[in-house]
């Protein structure tokens, strides 16, 4: 069976004709997904792919660098960006994890060189998703990400954190529950 491609942004069929086989996104979503991304952070007005605010909870947890390539509010599916994470969350796509990678790559590579960090001394890990979401949904999108990242940058990623306890999901807890629950 063969599945033609689609704007992970606003499901419109791609043209399997155009020579252009890796389009994640149509030239509308692509549009949006690039004013989001020059959008400004509402706590230091730096567009946000330049933002170095973390959230509270993160700071409190002990991350000491966040990177986001556009704006995500995860009650929402009406934006193109907010479309495509949701989308990232449900189902397995390559491309569109080498995409996510891709708007995170040059970031980071900025900030190593900031902090004199050697590319070939960092590797790449990530917060895995509960095992009741990936049996649901087929797919750990934050895996996927990272594991494109590595490939782009050609170092490792590896599975460093593990969830010792809780295991429900995040975005129906309170701040409390929250830490309780890594």
């Amino acid at each position: 069976m063969i599945f033609p491609p689609k704007c992970v942004g606003c499901g419109e069929l791609f043209d399997i004709f155009d020579g252009s086989p890796d389009l994640v996104l149509c030239e509308r979503c692509m549009n949006h997904w690039l004013a989001a991304k020059s959008q400004r952070c509402r706590e230091c007005n730096v567009p946000i792919g330049l933002c170095r605010c973390i959230p509270k909870p993160m700071l409190r947890s002990g991350v000491c660098d966040f990177i986001k390539a556009v704006p995500y509010d995860v009650n929402n599916r009406s934006s193109v960006q907010d479309r495509f994470i949701y989308r990232m969350k449900h189902k397995r796509d390559e491309q569109a994890a080498c995409f996510a990678a891709e708007q995170l790559c040059d970031e980071l590579l900025r900030r190593l060189a900031e902090n004199n960090c050697k590319l070939e001394n960092t590797v790449i890990t990530y917060v895995p998703r509960i095992r009741k979401a990936i049996t649901e949904n087929g797919v750990d999108q934050s895996e996927c990400i990272a594991s494109s990242i590595g490939k782009v940058l050609k170092i490792p990623c590896l599975n460093l954190i593990e969830r010792s306890r809780g295991g429900r999901e995040q975005k129906k807890l309170t701040l409390r529950e929250r830490k309780e629950n890594v």
